[in-house]
């Protein structure tokens, strides 16, 4: 994926104070934070997901697993 480190580096903070605010994120929700193809986003949040950096549900976890803080 071609994206500027300065980007992403901004994108992921805006994923990260988002799921603290509320508990968990949404790909919906990352879709409206942050304007940029969402096949981007798609894979941002994927793989902030996977890395646990946010949650992706109510439970304040991703895919079983407790949500790291940036």
């Amino acid at each position: 994926m071609r994206l500027v480190p300065e980007s992403y580096l901004e994108f992921k903070n805006v994923l990260i104070n988002e799921c603290n605010k509320l508990g968990y994120l949404r790909l919906a929700q990352a879709r409206a934070l942050i304007k940029i193809d969402v096949n981007k986003t798609r894979k941002i949040y994927d793989f902030l997901a996977s890395e646990r950096f946010i949650a992706t549900d109510k439970n304040g976890t991703s895919s079983g697993e407790t949500a790291k803080t940036a």
